[in-house]
């Protein structure tokens, strides 16, 4: 059951986080830099309870590892 409501809990953080990105026009600067720092820790929360989870690609994600087919910042697969 533990697991069931985290998993419920982090995705409903990963939809907080995508409707505050996409209202980020809306902040002035230094509300921007902030909601960045946020969403980026959160985002090392979500992968991080995914790869608790089970979840392979989260677990390669936070081992450093490539995850097959998703591309990393550079753009490289």
């Amino acid at each position: 059951m533990a697991m069931a409501t985290c998993d419920i809990a982090v995705e409903d953080l990963n939809n907080c986080l995508s409707v505050l990105d996409l209202k980020r026009n809306h902040l002035h600067p230094v509300q921007r830099e902030l909601l960045d720092r946020f969403i980026g820790v959160s985002q090392d929360f979500v992968r991080d309870m995914r790869a608790v989870n089970g979840d392979p690609d989260a677990l390669r994600a936070l081992l450093g590892l490539p995850v097959p087919g998703k591309k990393d910042n550079e753009g490289r697969a």
